[in-house]
């Protein structure tokens, strides 16, 4: 009995489908990201964590514009990293057959509450998860504004 294969123009569709990731599909700028945040309030002050696995900790950037903490991170692709090494060193670095891992940069901002120190912020990037901290300022008393009525 013989068996053979019918190419089947739809069943490859399928197939390609099925074998290929949406930004394959739709382009890699179809795409959007943005990282998660979890945010916890303490009694001192607040703590931003972002997942941001892959980046090196010399991508991000972090900017303090109004009350607007702006979070941003740009890396650059295989293809940039490869085209600044010495031709010794091109040998030496992976060729991709199929590359599914995706660095997209990113900016994110966050509406900073008025009782924050804008000058104690404390950043680190630890196994993926990019940690902010930011310290709420010391209670200060309200204290009575006199109004002259001139």
């Amino acid at each position: 009995m013989n068996i053979s294969k019918v190419n089947n123009p739809v069943s490859h569709m399928v197939d390609s489908l099925f074998n290929s990731s949406l930004s394959d599909l739709m382009g890699s700028d179809f795409i959007s990201h943005k990282p998660s945040v979890n945010i916890v309030e303490e009694d001192d002050g607040f703590i931003l964590n972002l997942a941001a696995p892959g980046y090196d900790k010399e991508d991000f950037k972090l900017e303090i514009i109004k009350d607007q903490l702006i979070v941003s991170a740009e890396r650059k692709t295989v293809e940039k990293e490869n085209e600044e090494l010495s031709e010794a060193d091109k040998d030496n670095v992976a060729h991709y057959v199929k590359r599914e891992f995706s660095y997209q940069n990113f900016k994110r901002s966050f509406h900073l509450p008025e009782n924050i120190e804008l000058n104690t912020i404390d950043a680190s990037y630890i196994d993926g998860i990019l940690n902010i901290k930011l310290a709420k300022k010391e209670n200060q008393e309200d204290s009575p504004v006199k109004i002259e009525i001139k």
